[in-house]
């Protein structure tokens, strides 16, 4: 009988050529991403239930996910005054234990520059969290605010700092996709 995972959680599977996989001895093996969005697979699953449960093991781990915009323009000289390389040093120093902190080349987004995107945990998206893209992040308070909130729990665990509401905007579709993964 095949089971339903929620969506985003992975997959499981027998990578056998038995007639009736479910029945036969061969372990079941899982599909996951990883936090860096890379497609991982573990094998060894003597049952489904086993396979479950690291599944969902895997899925109630996942951080948020702050993604600091490194392209054409955000943290160049071409956006002036801001210590870039501050921008990025206090949240992974600051959220190494609770999010994982990523630099992308370019989200596309370069008259918003510097943009940061703060994306919910497994636990945040299932409180109703979606990606929060803010651009224009120049000044080291509203980094440390973003920190902040992103420590109490991010998108969908705790309320946005209010200006955080300032900064916020609508990404395109395709620069969606890219950060979404």
């Amino acid at each position: 009988m095949a089971r339903q995972l929620a969506r985003g959680m992975g997959s499981f599977f027998k990578d056998c050529g038995c007639a009736r996989s479910a029945r036969c001895p061969h372990p079941y093996t899982i599909r996951f991403r990883n936090g860096l969005g890379k497609q991982v697979e573990e094998g060894g699953f003597g049952t489904q239930d086993d396979a479950i449960e690291r599944l969902t093991q895997v899925y109630a781990e996942k951080k948020c996910t702050v993604t600091v915009c490194r392209g054409c323009c955000c943290g160049t000289a071409k956006v002036p005054g801001t210590d870039h390389s501050a921008q990025l040093a206090m949240p992974r120093a600051e959220l190494g234990a609770v999010a994982q902190v990523r630099a992308v080349n370019c989200l596309d987004a370069c008259e918003q520059a510097n943009v940061i995107v703060v994306q919910p945990s497994s636990p945040g998206r299932a409180a109703g969290g979606r990606p929060v893209s803010l651009g224009l992040v120049n000044d080291p308070d509203v980094t440390g605010d973003i920190v902040a909130w992103v420590r109490s729990g991010g998108p969908g665990l705790a309320e946005p700092p209010d200006v955080v509401g300032l900064y916020e905007f609508g990404p395109s579709r395709r620069v969606r996709r890219t950060v979404e993964g």
